[in-house]
């Protein structure tokens, strides 16, 4: 049973990809493509929560009472927004890479870098208007307002 498990995870693993883009100008021109950005090309949204570093970096700079406040919050709202936008009918992925690219329709490539944002947040995108970034909190009225629902 044991052995299963871990062919299962394996096959996880693999089945698992993140599409790797040369970095080149897109049609998008105040916009490049990253190498090693998770690429998205379908109408979406991700949410994206620091990694283990800025979690132990976050940690640090607050008290323990705090800390398991934001946290407590943060959960509290993204499952809020999360069954909203289920709700709708919109995929739902949640990452912790710096960089997305998000293809648009008209081919062009708008690339967002995290760092640039909040520790967490929440990326929305209709292959249309360029994506939009959200705080936790701010949903499920600009969720509804972005994609018209």
């Amino acid at each position: 049973m044991k052995k299963l498990m871990i062919i299962i995870c394996i096959i996880s693993l693999y089945q698992c990809k993140v599409k790797d883009k040369p970095q080149s100008t897109t049609n998008d021109s105040k916009r490049e493509d990253i190498i090693g950005a998770v690429v998205l090309d379908s109408i979406c949204a991700v949410f994206y929560v620091p990694d283990s570093i800025e979690m132990d970096s976050l940690e640090n700079k607050m008290s323990p009472e705090e800390f398991n406040t934001l946290e407590s919050d943060i959960d509290m709202y993204n499952t809020e927004a999360m069954n909203h936008i289920i709700s709708k009918g919109i995929k739902v992925h949640v990452k912790n890479q710096r960089f997305y690219s998000f293809k648009k329709k008209n081919k062009g490539i708008v690339t967002i870098d995290k760092k640039k944002y909040s520790d967490w947040g929440i990326i929305l995108f209709d292959m249309i208007k360029d994506p939009v970034i959200l705080y936790p909190n701010e949903a499920p009225e600009k969720i509804d307002e972005y994609f018209n629902k």
